[in-house]
């Protein structure tokens, strides 16, 4: 019954979880900026900063803006990487997963295809090749890819070209595959705790959709113990205690998202981050209402409108 009754509520969450799932397309403004600048960049201290620091070329992770942990290099960086090292493939996967984060899917493209050139064997490169045709919603070419991928990948690249597969028959409601995928995922032994944590927030995702919810709230605490910063895993647990009738539960997990707006979000985490602050008070407030706490409620309704105002107030005005 209670799930009936927030129909609704369930449908604009889930809207919501898309859109923290997928970064969102950067303005013009947003777009990476070049190295070349007026600064003076020192190319071999970059480069062994980033070999020291193991960023070289990244994990590969899908979403490392959102996961909640672990350093990255900034473009600079990563523009130095690619000047020194121009002939590696993986120097151009690099900065064309910065571009997928920062929604400049045709730049990005455009390094995976020259990272291809260099090397038609490059897991990492399909794997990109990949998330691009996902933006295009380009199915069936984004499964051809980690087709193309698997023959060339190693232990790390598997678990990523599992993780791509499973995320796309997630969103082509293939979700019992989906599950088969994040479960093989995760029999992988994994030193990356942050990815770790964001396969089972994915994970619990799919079994959301599927409306089993107790083995979604277990998934979302499962995240949440392994990275405790992990914002959206907070939101979908609060959710899922919500749809459970557990609103004093729900209530802690809203307000540990609301307390991270004072963390500073990445570039490409901050629109969906907004989003989910946002609809973290809208739930908040309606669940203080629900068990008679009207003066919390409306506090947390003015502080909604208060955000979306100031959200509004941030965008240039564009009078074309």
């Amino acid at each position: 019954m209670l799930l009936q009754a927030n129909a609704t509520v369930l449908t604009i969450s889930l809207g919501l979880l898309l859109l923290l799932a997928w970064p969102a397309p950067a303005r013009a403004a947003d777009k990476p900026k070049s190295a070349t600048t007026n600064a003076k960049v020192n190319v071999n201290a970059l480069v062994k900063q980033a070999t020291d620091l193991g960023l070289l070329y990244g994990p590969g992770r899908r979403f490392e803006d959102l996961s909640g942990g672990g350093k990255r290099l900034n473009f600079q960086q990563i523009e130095a990487l690619v000047k020194a090292r121009s002939g590696d493939p993986l120097a151009y996967v690099r900065r064309g997963n910065a571009y997928i984060n920062e929604g400049d899917f045709e730049l990005a493209c455009k390094d995976f295809d020259r990272a291809l050139s260099l090397d038609p064997k490059c897991a990492q490169a399909h794997i990109g090749k990949s998330r691009f045709y996902q933006f295009e919603q380009k199915w069936l070419a984004a499964l051809t890819e980690l087709d193309l991928a698997r023959k060339f990948a190693n232990q790390d690249t598997t678990i990523n070209i599992l993780w791509e597969e499973a995320f796309l028959n997630r969103e082509l409601k293939q979700y019992d595959r989906a599950l088969s995928l994040f479960d093989q995922t995760l029999k992988i032994p994994q030193t990356d705790k942050s990815r770790l944590a964001y396969i089972y927030l994915q994970r619990g995702e799919t079994y959301s959709r599927l409306r089993k919810l107790p083995e979604a709230l277990q998934d979302y605490s499962q995240a949440i113990k392994i990275n405790s910063t992990l914002t959206d895993a907070y939101f979908m647990r609060g959710l899922t205690y919500r749809f459970l009738d557990k609103p004093r539960e729900a209530i802690a997990d809203f307000t540990t998202v609301i307390s991270h707006a004072s963390r500073p979000q990445p570039d490409a985490a901050q629109a969906s981050f907004a989003s989910s602050l946002s609809s973290a008070y809208e739930q908040r407030a309606q669940l203080y209402r629900k068990i008679g706490n009207k003066e919390l409620a409306d506090r947390d309704k003015e502080a909604q409108l208060k955000f979306e105002k100031s959200r509004f107030e941030a965008v240039p005005f564009r009078s074309d």
